[in-house]
């Protein structure tokens, strides 16, 4: 399993590990991979056609993307470099970039970088070149916060935190196109959400509940029925990330808003 995170130098740091508890050594991508100042402004990791992709948005608040190089040298074992640094032509994003695969291309999910905060998407079937993603779309809903995605049943499911509202909302498409009207997934959160597939077939939405920051994840069978947990005393004051693995969910928070904070992790079953 692969983790991106900004350091406290505010450049991309990447890490892997092979069983979610012991990680090798911190890789620094260098001053060419620095996102925006803003924490919200993270790096986002998605595979397509089993290659691992690099999204961000830089310091001009323009979406990045890079594809990793398999290497055979010990360590991170996948190169990015930024000769195979690009962006995706005339996308400003608000805040992070969300990367996944759906039937065939790559999309690219974001919030409008002006007052709006509109759901945007762009895709591409060939994600290395610049001039490979289509027409800009919009799902027509507002978010104040950044968004996540995933894939169940040949299903694209997108959520969000509302703008102007604690309501963490989540629309469907089987075409990538065509959505759905929004489902209430919890009435109580606060900063970005992130959603995840389980290898039991269920949706995994890990995000921080309002009031408290603690840390929640919401579980459906079928995008429209929910129920949330809070995991244990953990807090969750920037958000959550959440990535199925070993058949089970990881988990991944910040200790506080800092950023030189530590990570902290936790590993479901």
């Amino acid at each position: 399993v692969y983790m991106a995170y900004t350091g406290s130098n505010g450049d991309i740091i990447i890490q892997n590990s092979s069983d979610g508890v012991h990680w090798n050594n911190a890789t620094d991508l260098g001053s060419n991979f620095r996102p925006g100042t803003a924490l919200r402004e993270s790096p986002n990791l998605a595979v397509f056609k089993n290659t691992l992709y690099l999204g961000f948005t830089n310091s001009a608040n323009v979406i990045a993307i890079t594809p990793g190089t398999p290497t055979n040298s010990p360590g991170l074992g996948v190169n990015f470099s930024s000769s195979n640094l690009y962006t995706i032509p005339g996308q400003e994003s608000g805040g992070a970039p969300e990367l996944i695969e759906f039937s065939n291309s790559l999309y690219c999910f974001y919030q409008a970088d002006n007052s709006s905060g509109t759901v945007l998407y762009v895709t591409s079937s060939n994600p290395t070149s610049s001039s490979s993603w289509g027409s800009l779309y919009a799902i027509n809903d507002k978010s104040n916060e950044n968004i996540t995605a995933s894939v169940l049943n040949d299903t694209l499911y997108v959520a969000f935190h509302a703008t102007n509202s604690n309501e963490l909302l989540i629309t469907s498409s089987t075409n990538g196109s065509d959505w759905s009207a929004n489902t209430v997934v919890n009435s109580g959160t606060y900063m970005s959400a992130s959603m995840t597939t389980g290898s039991d077939g269920n949706l995994y939405i890990a995000f921080e509940s309002d009031p408290g920051s603690n840390l929640e994840v919401a579980t459906s069978s079928n995008g429209t029925s929910w129920t949330s947990a809070q995991v244990g005393s953990v807090t969750a004051p920037t958000g959550a990330a959440a990535v199925a693995f070993n058949n089970g969910v990881l988990v991944a928070t910040t200790a506080s808003s800092s950023a030189s904070s530590s990570l902290n992790y936790s590993i479901s079953n």
